[in-house]
């Protein structure tokens, strides 16, 4: 008897715990955050982990808040010293790149390790990504504990891995198995406030600004990775209806990039026949997003006129938007539609200023008509400047390109126009044109 009436005790803490966790579970789908937070607090006190995990989460979401403001990482510290992987996890975060905790990379990844060792398929996830720069093997082996837990990224990643090194059935094999989920089923679950135990707070739907890899960005970034792989892999696996399969379940999704690749693959008719309609649709949902290649690509069908009524000045009005490292290309293209008179009078003159951006931007074809467009106008100095700029390129597709800049810039110097003459660096320029195959350079040389 005495045995038993030792137990009672314990047996009500435990009692007392569910009555205050299940209460605070109502009150938290209730929206009541302030009840939630006092029950929790309560049974956190005793020492309930899942209590203590919640209340940092609360604490981190800026929730409820008791009368005592206690940062989240109390509470997450609290629940980690008692092995609870999730809280563990959370201070890895916290200490790597958040305001709630100083940064502190060497705390972060101890905390990520001990998530890890525990068995948390997204702390197993984050070791592995520190692995992957210093020790790659390393970086598999936790890639893989992770990615047998249904862990969409570390699927992924083992596929990326693999396909680099040339693996392709190992490649395909984990694509395979990251695309392989229930998306509808995982965003459910994403959405819902609780894990499946109905008692800990779903804090995973929120960390995809932490970590990239929350549930929808992870699966729909895999299966733009299948698509990419059947698309540009060199070996007898490339498939490009496999590619438009696999960039469409990821482009119906909303990934602006394979919603662009696809786009592409309609327009060149790989995979399947040509159908400048849908490429168009895709373009236009990627552009929304505001893509940068797909409002160029928009720019393209409009310039040239591909299942749809050819328009330059449509052309010219997306080209302009178009923004990031593609903007340079996009100048050239406005350029180029003023220079050539496509559907527009031509003027070289409302070019020009169109191809001195494009130049700026490092585009080899802009610097030499700039230079040309000046030289045509007796504008030496500027043109000797553009002709100079591509003639220093080195190792570029386009030899014939520097050749025609080397020979200019030879010429010049040889004759004066635009800077001071220096035969004797004309005749270095031309030798360097002559290499690059000019025959203009070449007899040049021969005449003097």
């Amino acid at each position: 008897m005495m045995k038993i009436l030792m137990f009672l005790p314990m047996i009500g803490v435990l009692f007392m715990h569910n009555v205050y966790s299940g209460k605070a579970s109502q009150a938290y789908s209730n929206k009541d955050y302030t009840l939630a937070y006092q029950l929790w607090e309560q049974a956190g006190k005793k020492g309930n982990v899942i209590a203590l995990y919640n209340l940092g989460v609360m604490e981190l979401n800026n929730k409820g808040k008791s009368v005592e403001f206690k940062p989240s990482v109390t509470y997450f510290k609290k629940a980690c010293k008692k092995n609870f992987a999730l809280a563990c996890f959370e201070l890895g975060l916290m200490y790597y790149k958040t305001a709630a905790a100083p940064h502190n990379p060497k705390k972060s990844i101890q905390y990520i390790i001990k998530a890890a060792k525990q068995g948390d398929p997204s702390g197993q996830f984050k070791l592995a990504e520190h692995y992957e720069k210093t020790d790659i093997e390393k970086a598999i082996v936790w890639f893989k504990k992770s990615a047998k837990q249904n862990f969409i990224g570390s699927a992924n990643s083992l596929a990326i891995i693999y396909e680099k090194r040339g693996d392709w059935d190992k490649a395909i094999y984990w694509y395979k198995k990251a695309v392989n989920q229930d998306f509808d089923a995982l965003i459910r679950a994403r959405k819902a406030p609780f894990l499946k135990d109905g008692k800990t707070l779903n804090h995973r739907r929120a960390m995809g600004f932490y970590v990239n890899t929350s549930i929808d960005e992870a699966l729909l970034g895999a299966q733009f990775n299948f698509g990419r792989f059947y698309d540009y892999v060199k070996s007898k696996y490339q498939d490009k209806k496999l590619a438009r399969f696999w960039y469409e379940k990821s482009a119906l999704q909303g990934y602006n990039i394979a919603q662009h690749n696809l786009a592409m693959l309609f327009i060149l008719g790989q995979g399947g026949g040509k159908d400048f309609k849908k490429a168009k649709y895709w373009f236009e949902k990627g552009a929304k997003q505001n893509y940068s290649l797909s409002i160029f690509n928009l720019g393209y069908m409009h310039e040239n006129g591909l299942g749809i009524p050819q328009n330059s000045l449509k052309a010219i009005a997306f080209y302009k938007k178009v923004h990031g490292n593609n903007r340079g290309v996009a100048d050239k293209a406005i350029a180029i539609i003023h220079d050539n008179g496509i559907g527009v009078t031509k003027n070289r003159l409302k070019a020009l200023p169109w191809y001195i951006k494009a130049g700026r931007k490092n585009i080899l074809y802009a610097q030499l008509r700039a230079a040309e467009i000046l030289y045509s106008y007796k504008r030496y100095v500027r043109s000797f400047h553009w002709f100079n700029t591509a003639a220093k390129k080195v190792n570029d597709p386009e030899p014939h390109m520097v050749a025609h800049a080397q020979y200019m810039v030879g010429r010049m110097l040889y004759s004066g126009e635009g800077i001071k003459q220096n035969r004797e660096q004309a005749r270095k320029w031309l030798h360097k044109a002559v290499k690059n195959g000019s025959k203009k350079a070449a007899k040049m040389l021969k005449q003097k």
